[in-house]
């Protein structure tokens, strides 16, 4: 059943012909933007556990933008999903998945599917893959719950997809991104008591680590051999041996920025790794906040941006700040320490901040569907004050 919002139209005697034809050109347009909207949001239900006897067997039975809705219980399958649709309860908490024979309890073969809402736990500690998307693009995997997996949610050889406010623990890898996988987005998902938080490796390129909170685990984020990604506004602390390890010759190009890195064993471990950026992060109490293997010390990294905007807050270094300007030259202070902060010959942070940066908190992707309808309701009411009708609003029932 689709529910779709009609506009009536009562006209002003006084509008001109123009107006009318205006006015049935807006009032079609909106219409037809309404039913595809509710063809988006209101797609069929399938009751996975009363209608069948398994998940799996809802997930065959589904077309193409179905939602198979999983009711609480546990559920021991393993799910191969080759189709673009959605898999979610309503309880995480009480809807397990723990899988059976294979290593991977969920499969992903198809572009666009969504797996929301659903707690994924095998039964052996730290055994089998929770989520795998091999070689497809733009799926989702949101407010799930993942725990004593080998990797959570592995990603191979795939684009645009997005994982996000999901509690991932007591794994061996949170996040493993993996060959040539690019422009996945990872944000807002608490990373907590893993080996590895995040591990982007094996030529992995342009994706996007943010606001999420990364701690306790053993490396925080790994990056090897990737390039050109971003980790933004992160938590990263209390990882026992370091909050950030970026290693290789091809992990360059990398944005670091806006993290709080904090009570780790090294803040930042590197190896071989040059022409990052690193800059506008609080290294706070760290037993040592870099640490670069002697090897590496030849290669080089970025560890501020140009002048003022500055470079990182580096707890216990304690020189002035009595000058400011580029060249810290001019009398004056202006929140920079006027001494650079030193980690190897060719790491400099020119310009230490006095203060952490306090405000590194992020705010979530819209939904772009939840800006679609906004604009919707702008255009609306923008129409009804040019055009000059009035909307008389009715809601039938079709039966499609």
């Amino acid at each position: 059943m689709y529910q779709v919002l009609i506009l009536s139209v009562r006209m002003n005697s006084k509008l001109s012909y123009k107006y009318y034809k205006d006015t049935l050109r807006i009032f079609f347009t909106l219409f037809s933007i309404f039913i595809l909207l509710e063809a988006y949001y209101d797609p069929t239900v399938i009751e996975g556990s009363i209608s069948y006897t398994s998940i799996q067997e809802a997930i065959n039975a589904a077309n193409p933008g179905d939602t198979v809705l999983v009711s609480p219980g546990i559920y021991y399958e393993d799910l191969i999903i080759n189709k673009s649709i959605i898999l979610k309860s309503n309880d995480p908490y009480s809807t397990i998945i723990c899988g059976k024979d294979s290593d991977t309890i969920i499969t992903i073969k198809a572009n666009g599917v969504i797996i929301e809402g659903l707690t994924i736990r095998p039964l052996e500690e730290r055994s089998k893959i929770g989520v795998y998307i091999r070689s497809v693009n733009s799926c989702i995997v949101t407010s799930s719950f993942f725990e004593n997996c080998d990797v959570a949610v592995k990603l191979d050889n795939s684009f645009n997809n997005e994982v996000y406010k999901c509690s991932i623990k007591n794994c061996n890898v949170g996040i493993k991104l993996w060959y040539f996988s690019c422009n996945n987005s990872f944000y807002e998902n608490k990373i907590i008591s893993n080996s590895v938080g995040v591990d982007l490796r094996a030529y992995s390129f342009a994706s996007t680590v943010s606001s999420n909170v990364i701690v306790n685990n053993s490396i925080g984020i790994y990056v090897s051999h990737s390039h050109d990604n971003k980790l933004k506004r992160n938590v990263i602390g209390e990882n026992s041996f370091c909050g950030i390890y970026l290693y290789g010759v091809l992990s360059k190009n990398n944005l670091i920025t806006l993290n709080n890195i904090t009570r780790n064993k090294y803040g930042m471990y590197l190896w071989l790794s040059e022409s990052n950026l690193i800059y506008r992060n609080n290294f706070i109490d760290n037993k040592n906040h870099v640490y670069i293997v002697l090897d590496s010390y030849d290669c080089p990294n970025e560890w501020n941006a140009s002048y003022p905007e500055g470079g990182n807050f580096w707890s216990g270094y304690l020189e002035k700040d009595e000058f400011r300007g580029r060249f810290q030259n001019v009398t004056g202070s202006d929140g920079i320490i006027d001494k650079p902060y030193i980690i190897s010959e060719k790491n400099v942070d020119y310009y230490p901040l006095v203060y952490p940066i306090k405000d590194l908190t992020d705010y979530s992707p819209e939904s772009k569907y939840d800006f679609m309808i906004a604009l919707i309701i702008v255009v609306i009411l923008l129409s009804s004050f040019l055009v000059g009708f009035k909307l008389k609003r009715s809601t039938y029932k079709l039966s499609l």
